[in-house]
């Protein structure tokens, strides 16, 4: 049986969403023969046109371990958001999560001319590690989170990748329009669908819905969406996510799943796009993605694509977006937005229909109250933001 890569919780807490797996065949090669996406996203002609040299991948996680031998000379000096004696470059994890999101995202393989191993999607990035949780924990506090966000963006790091998620959190989200700010993306799984008492439980995971991140699902070696992929209104994007190897603890690799998987890609991706067009803003690199990916299911954006397959041979060859120029504002500006009620009517529907299905489900009213949370933030900022440039808008 695979491995999920990834605990999805619906406590304010971060978990992650991978999922554990069969080994892979001993010989190192064959790990590279099993990278199936890399064709999937013609990541040959891709690397020709950028590799992520001078990049850098943030890994909210936990922990890289850089004695992994395809992240020799990959992985940066981080921290350890729970104590100052460690920095980051250890993996306690049993299923060494932060390994494989690191290995996924900028693995350089090794052996001769770096043929053995886990060929990452950007190999030249750099990793910049941050634990976020503590060994045998199932989480952490999202202010760990907050905290890593700023600790990285303030590091220099290009992108920022959080493979799990919890519940939305003020401080997190204060941190995330940090990140969008001075201009750093995050990209985030979007969570895994659990079975819990025979009922699949398809709960979609913060900072993946949050406004400005690019939340990411997972698509099988056909396109399709992989089954174990939430589907929810507050997905972005796509990449591959099943049948993806991962290093394992004690040496040699195993094959895993899930939208942490899914994160890890497309943080290499936006990478690449990085080092190709620095000055694009979040919203710009957004809006290319957008206008570059492959559509799939309902034309147009759908729940359960976002708004495509991300192609990044297309996202790195496309003209640069154009940011039209905003209307000027106008004479008499309209009233503020008034901050809508949480008992609001459409509200009051949705949890009387929850409580009858679910039965007063903790899990649903949790997904409820992200959704709300989501809904409330996306109104204060309608109202704010108004007379803002189009570059500082989130894209879609």
């Amino acid at each position: 049986m695979r491995r999920r890569l990834g605990r999805s919780t619906a406590a304010a807490v971060m978990g992650v969403i991978l999922s554990t797996a069969v080994a892979v065949p001993a010989r190192a090669d064959a790990v590279r023969d099993q990278q199936w996406y890399l064709g999937f996203l013609r990541m040959a002609e891709a690397n020709r046109i950028a590799d992520g040299s001078g990049t850098t991948v943030a890994v909210l996680d936990s922990g890289v371990d850089a004695t992994q031998p395809d992240l020799a000379g990959a992985v940066l000096a981080g921290i350890d958001s729970f104590t100052s004696s460690q920095d980051g470059r250890t993996d306690p994890d049993p299923k060494r999560h932060g390994t494989g999101i690191a290995a996924m995202s900028a693995g350089r393989g090794h052996g001769a001319n770096g043929a053995d191993g886990i060929r990452g999607i950007a190999p030249k990035a750099n990793i910049l590690p941050a634990t976020v949780w503590p060994p045998g924990s199932v989480g952490s506090r999202p202010d760990n989170i907050a905290f890593a966000i700023r600790w990285a963006v303030d590091s220099g790091a290009d992108v920022i990748c959080i493979a799990g998620g919890g519940m939305s959190d003020p401080a997190q989200s204060d941190a995330i329009d940090y990140a969008i700010g001075k201009g750093v993306p995050i990209v985030a799984a979007i969570g895994n669908i659990e079975t819990r008492n025979g009922h699949d439980l398809s709960l979609p995971v913060s900072p993946g819905t949050d406004d400005g991140v690019f939340g990411v699902g997972s698509v099988g070696r056909d396109g399709s969406r992989s089954p174990f992929s939430v589907v929810t209104v507050l997905l972005d994007f796509v990449v591959p996510g099943d049948d993806v190897p991962a290093p394992k603890a004690g040496g040699g690799y195993t094959t895993v799943e899930g939208t942490s998987v899914s994160a890890a890609i497309l943080a290499g991706i936006v990478a690449l796009v990085r080092q190709k067009r620095p000055n694009l803003t979040p919203p710009q690199l957004y809006d290319l993605l957008k206008a570059t990916a492959t559509d799939k299911g309902t034309p147009g954006f759908d729940s359960e694509y976002g708004w495509g397959v991300v192609d990044p041979v297309k996202a790195l060859t496309a003209p640069d977006p154009v940011t039209s120029t905003p209307p000027a504002a106008p004479a008499n500006p309209p009233p503020a937005i008034a901050e809508p009620s949480f008992w609001e009517g459409d509200t009051i529907v949705a949890l009387a229909v929850a409580t009858v299905i679910w039965g007063g489900g903790l899990a649903l009213v949790v997904f409820l109250i992200v959704f709300l949370r989501r809904r409330i933030r996306r109104r204060r900022r309608e109202a704010a933001t108004r007379a803002e440039p189009a570059a500082n808008r989130r894209g879609g």
